[in-house]
């Protein structure tokens, strides 16, 4: 029995792996890298709900900590170095145009301000 169940566990591991690969954005994978973690968290507020509102309430506060955090830690492993060097190129270009702006004179022939 041990087997098949470990079996199971590594073919839906395998499936999970290339649900994630399969995906054409990076928010994408990332969404889909913490969803086992979003299940985790529907499926305790739902045993929370049959406890108490109140408990299903708590369970949704933390659990949606939980997932933000999981989607945080993601990109940060992951992406953090592209956003880094997409910022630093829209900043780049923002600075070159507005140097362009600055030294082309406006329409009295002064310098624009």
């Amino acid at each position: 029995m041990a087997k098949y169940l470990g079996i199971v566990a590594f073919a839906c591991l395998c499936f999970w792996v290339a649900f994630i690969l399969f995906a054409s954005k990076p928010i994408e994978r990332v969404n889909r890298i913490c969803m086992p973690v979003g299940w985790s968290i529907n499926t305790l507020s739902a045993a929370g709900a049959l406890a108490s509102p109140r408990a299903e309430t708590l369970g949704r506060a933390f659990g949606t900590d939980l997932y933000q955090s999981c989607r945080f830690f993601t990109f940060r492993v992951f992406y953090a170095d592209l956003y880094r060097e997409l910022q630093a190129r829209e900043r780049a270009r923002q600075e070159e145009s507005q140097q362009q702006a600055v030294e082309q004179p406006n329409e009295e022939g002064a310098p624009a301000e």
